[in-house]
């Protein structure tokens, strides 16, 4: 289970992840949102999240806290990217100026910016995130990135 602040780079390492690993990758982007950024219903939401780690192995990129606790709860590792905002913010501004198809979003819906997902970003829950991945350090591998360079630290443990 991959999670963090938008823009901190989720769906780039569960692709890694995934390529590494050999196991499929789901962007709860593709599954939350259909074309022209319009959501799924809270029941429908519901039943994706199920269905989705009901699986017996899986990768998952995606914070929504929503299904937070039932994905940790299905996890045997959690990944929380905890970078810094500032960066976040960053990121989310320069690919918005990217008109390629984002991979991680449904078909026509490019990457944009709105002063609610700044909001969402200053607004992250950090403690709250340390607090539950407390609760499962003595079940669950919990891995916790600050920055890209530990990021490709922890892609290269795993190639070895």
């Amino acid at each position: 289970m991959v999670i963090g602040l938008n823009g901190s780079g989720k769906s780039r390492l569960a692709n890694k992840l995934g390529s590494i690993l050999g196991k499929k990758v789901t962007h709860l982007d593709k599954h939350y949102y259909r074309p022209g950024w319009n959501a799924v219903s809270k029941e429908e939401w519901s039943e994706i999240i199920k269905n989705l780690i009901a699986q017996d192995e899986w990768i998952i990129d995606g914070s929504y806290p929503s299904s937070m606790d039932r994905r940790m709860e299905r996890a045997d590792t959690i990944i929380w990217l905890n970078f810094n905002k500032i960066r976040c913010i960053y990121r989310i501004i320069a690919r918005t100026f990217n008109k390629v198809q984002p991979f991680d979003r449904p078909q026509g819906d490019l990457h944009k910016f709105s002063w609610w997902l700044l909001w969402k970003i200053i607004k992250y829950p950090k403690k709250k995130i340390f607090d539950k991945l407390e609760q499962y350090k003595n079940t669950k591998q919990i891995v916790i990135l600050k920055n890209n360079k530990e990021v490709e630290l922890f892609l290269a443990s795993l190639v070895k």
